[in-house]
C-alpha cells in the first residue's frame, strides 16, 4: 500500500537530510536522495521522486529561485537550469 503524503507546508522540521532521515518515514519509503537524476528533465525527476518516497512533496525550481532554506523532512526540491534540466542532486530536506 502506498504511503499517504505529509503535507506540505507545513514544514515537518527536521534535524536531517538525505539518507540520514531514514527513521523519520515508515518502511516503504525506499529513497531520500536522488543524484542519478542530475541530468535529467526536472518534471522526470519529479515523477520519480514521489514513485520512491511518496510521503515527500517535490517542487521543480529554478537554480536562483528564492527558496527557504529550513530544513522539512517533506519537501525536495529539484533544482533545474533554463532548459528544464535537473542540476543538483535532490534529497529529502
Amino acid at each position: 500500500m502506498a504511503g499517504k503524503r505529509i503535507p506540505y507546508p507545513p514544514c515537518s522540521e527536521c534535524d536531517c537530510t538525505g539518507s540520514a532521515c531514514q527513521g523519520f518515514y515508515p518502511p516503504d519509503a525506499k529513497k531520500y536522495e536522488w543524484p542519478e537524476l542530475v541530468g535529467v528533465q526536472g518534471e522526470v525527476a519529479k515523477a520519480q521522486i514521489e514513485r520512491d518516497n511518496p510521503y515527500v512533496n517535490v517542487f521543480v525550481i529554478r537554480v536562483g529561485s528564492v527558496v527557504v532554506h529550513n530544513i522539512c523532512c517533506n519537501r525536495v526540491w529539484v533544482y533545474v537550469d533554463d532548459n528544464h534540466i535537473v542540476v543538483r542532486p535532490p534529497k529529502v530536506g
